[in-house]
């Protein structure tokens, strides 16, 4: 394999942080902030030190996969100098869009704001966090959350700081006006189904528990028939269009759902990223 080596400011020069249609970050991207988290996490961990200096010059991109180099040669650390390497990264990040005048998305902007003010013995999971997984993981990982609330030890401690950190949303009106998934929303609402009372339980409300159990019971029926994009269409939606959806009707949620769940011990592990 040829050897091409460059470092982040050049890479920036040669490189779009967005997809081809300017939809998605682009995966190289992430794989760059990803490495670099890694290269954060091992100096911290098992060097016992901190790089001190990190800048767009010293993340060294060597065929696609980052590295950090020009720590400073002091190597005693304080407590503090932990953060200050994540913040500068995020740092970082924020300055590459403000040169290419994009505006963060707002996951990428939580995911920054999560990794500079969080104390970092807790960002031990952080490279699975949800911004770092393939559309099929998300939809995985929003199951699997739904699971650990209604099975989890600490279901009601769990439900009360999700609806409490993320407040309302208009998510069900989103859903109308997209009208992909109306029949999983309005599941509830036939006549002679369930009693007034049954009904009131099951409902979905704009809170945050209640998006995340109607996700879960859209993944359960994507395989009926009427799960298309338009009444038109006869192909059904791909794993990443439901994502993209489910993810548009409230952007804020899955970093957020991240946050909380390590609060609460569940340190999620989605298996076969995309991004190795």
């Amino acid at each position: 394999m040829e050897h091409y080596e460059q470092n982040f400011k050049q890479w920036l020069q040669e490189n779009y942080l967005f997809d081809q249609q300017g939809k998605n970050l682009n995966p190289e991207f992430l794989q760059i902030l990803r490495d670099v988290l890694r290269g954060i996490g091992y100096l911290h961990r098992v060097k016992k030190r901190c790089h001190g200096k990190l800048s767009e010059t010293n993340i060294v991109i060597v065929n696609g996969r980052a590295k950090i180099t020009g720590m400073v040669n002091d190597i005693s650390k304080t407590y503090l100098d932990d953060y200050s390497d994540y913040k500068h990264l995020a740092t970082i990040v924020q300055r590459s869009f403000e040169i290419e005048q994009h505006d963060i998305p707002t996951e990428l902007k939580l995911f920054l704001t999560y990794i500079s003010k969080t104390e970092p013995s807790r960002l031990l999971n952080i490279e699975n966090h949800p911004i770092f997984l393939s559309p099929l993981q998300r939809l995985s990982y929003r199951v699997i959350a739904h699971t650990f609330l209604y099975f989890g030890k600490s279901k009601r401690s769990f439900a009360l700081a999700l609806n409490e950190k993320l407040g309302k949303c208009e998510w069900k009106l989103n859903v109308r006006t997209t009208g992909t998934f109306v029949m999983v929303l309005d599941r509830y609402n036939h006549p002679g189904n369930f009693s007034e009372k049954q009904k009131k339980i099951v409902e979905y409300k704009e809170s945050a528990i209640s998006f995340m159990r109607f996700c879960r019971n859209v993944v359960a029926h994507l395989k009926d028939n009427n799960v298309k994009r338009d009444p038109g269409r006869r192909k059904k939606l791909t794993v990443k269009e439901v994502e993209e959806e489910l993810n548009g009707y409230w952007p804020e949620f899955m970093p957020i759902l991240h946050e909380i769940l390590l609060e609460h011990g569940h340190l999620m592990v989605v298996h076969d990223a995309v991004l190795k």
